[in-house]
């Protein structure tokens, strides 16, 4: 159990390395305060170039990506395979070293999902061109369409997998809730 906390850890430790913030801060600026004040890969686009979201975005689905391959490699079941991209995705979204205010974790969630089962993102893919061509909103769609992991893990890997699968949803849908509710508190249209 002490491993397992030790783990979770670093992995939440490693998750709060946030690429955008030191490419911004070598280029003299700080994405907290520029742009939609978001360190994450589209407001690294955004503020820093088209060239720079594409590099953060593979940097933080990286970030994703190796909880799972070095869970995997340690031997670790599916359930804790995925606590630990849990870890990752919590230390992007609330790091320790920048006073709880991270990025929203989407690109994490699809880099460890693409590491732990490609088939997975697949099925993400589909169901949000199903919602898009019902609620015509790219960024909802592609959200509620993040909801594909949670029966796909559960069917495919059982009920405690699919309990994490349930907390990294609701993780990035809460870190997007803005994008749900509007500033007046009623829901978007």
């Amino acid at each position: 159990m002490i491993q397992l906390i030790s783990f979770f850890i670093f992995w939440y430790l490693f998750g709060g390395i946030l690429p955008a913030l030191y490419i911004g801060k070598r280029k003299g600026l700080d994405l907290r305060v520029e742009g939609s004040g978001n360190p994450g890969a589209r407001n690294a686009g955004r503020v820093l170039g088209k060239s720079m979201f594409f590099v953060v975005l593979l940097l933080d689905a990286t970030k994703g990506a190796l909880p799972i391959i070095v869970s995997r490699a340690l031997g670790f079941s599916p359930a804790i395979v995925l606590l630990m991209l849990f870890a990752a995705v919590l230390g992007h979204c609330f790091p320790l070293f920048h006073r709880f205010r991270g990025g929203k974790g989407a690109a994490s969630l699809l880099g460890g999902m693409i590491v732990f089962q490609p088939l997975v993102l697949l099925l993400i893919l589909i169901f949000s061109g199903l919602l898009y061509s019902w609620i015509r909103q790219k960024t909802k769609a592609a959200l509620l369409g993040l909801s594909a992991i949670i029966p796909a893990i559960f069917i495919g890997y059982g009920q405690w997998a699919g309990i994490v699968a349930f907390c990294l949803f609701a993780l990035v849908i809460y870190t997007h809730r803005s994008y749900f509710i509007n500033e007046q508190g009623r829901q978007s249209v």
